[in-house]
């Protein structure tokens, strides 16, 4: 649950600057990552996309993904909308907040302070709806949330009726929407477009001349062009991805653009990794070792 409080205040911040649309979005967005975290997770570990996951004698990194963070997230704006949506679910956050902070707790401690603090108000009304919530499920149980929230998806759909007409018989001509986009949405587009991989040869070169996405230096979304490239079996890619690789060493472009990599050509993968293996962060090196059959996993 912590970093599921962590990216919680996030999008709250988020949504002050930027309105609460962004806030929707951004859960959207996170919502498809974790949807392919535990698409991948669940085909060994199913066990490991439970919030609450049982891990020991299993090394942590081992299973890093945005279980707990996106995971986490949904719990937390279920139970915001639960008991009637911001006004009353930020003077909780606040408290809870005041009473944990500079300590280490654990859910049962987050989840008894809940029902103190909502006992205490409004006469205990919102009581017997924390008693409703299938607590275990939201915890333990593997996969994707229980409950499906309900998000604005006004930004959303901008997104995804681009990538209908990208993925559809006639590509768009005209580079406006695209360009109106921020980073988050044009991820997004790129996203949804990649869920309908491979794309032909033809249809990615129209689009990366339309956008001109090879020569985009933002690392967000040059890490989704690059994947939906791989996806694809673009192989002009692979110069641009192995550049990327060995400059850039945040786990969450290095590992999917190595696993992608070796979907398309795995020599190339191990050669570029055994090149450059003392750039990364020794963890970094360990799970993409792994991720490459290069050792046990």
């Amino acid at each position: 649950m912590n970093e599921g409080f962590t990216v919680f205040i996030e999008r709250k911040i988020t949504s002050r600057v930027n309105g609460e649309r962004v806030r929707h979005f951004n859960a959207l967005l996170g919502l498809s990552k974790l949807q392919d975290d535990v698409s991948r997770i669940c085909t060994s570990h199913p066990e490991y996309t439970c919030l609450c996951p049982k891990l020991k004698g299993v090394d942590p990194d081992d299973v890093f993904s945005s279980v707990p963070y996106e995971k986490g997230f949904n719990f937390l704006f279920y139970l915001e909308q639960l008991v009637g949506g911001p006004a009353v679910f930020e003077p909780y956050l606040r408290k809870h907040v005041e009473k944990f902070s500079h300590t280490s707790i654990t859910t049962d401690d987050f989840k008894t302070f809940l029902f103190e603090y909502f006992g205490g108000f409004d006469g205990g009304s919102k009581v017997p709806l924390l008693e409703s919530v299938d607590w275990n499920a939201w915890l333990h149980r593997p996969g994707m949330p229980p409950v499906t929230n309900d998000y604005d998806r006004f930004l959303a759909d901008q997104c995804q009726s681009l990538a209908d007409e990208w993925t559809g018989a006639n590509a768009p001509t005209n580079k406006d929407r695209f360009e109106a986009m921020g980073t988050s949405q044009r991820v997004f587009f790129l996203d949804l477009v990649s869920q309908k991989a491979p794309l032909s040869e033809e249809r990615l070169e129209e689009m990366n001349a339309l956008y001109q996405l090879d020569a985009i230096n933002n690392s967000e979304v040059k890490f989704k062009w690059q994947t939906l490239c791989l996806l694809s079996q673009r192989t002009s890619a692979i110069p641009r991805v192995v550049e990327f690789i060995t400059t850039a060493g945040r786990m969450k472009y290095v590992r999917p653009l190595y696993r992608s990599l070796a979907g398309v050509d795995k020599n190339v993968a191990v050669e570029t990794f055994e090149s450059n293996r003392t750039f990364y962060h020794p963890i970094c090196a360990a799970m993409v070792s792994k991720d490459l059959g290069l050792v046990a996993a």
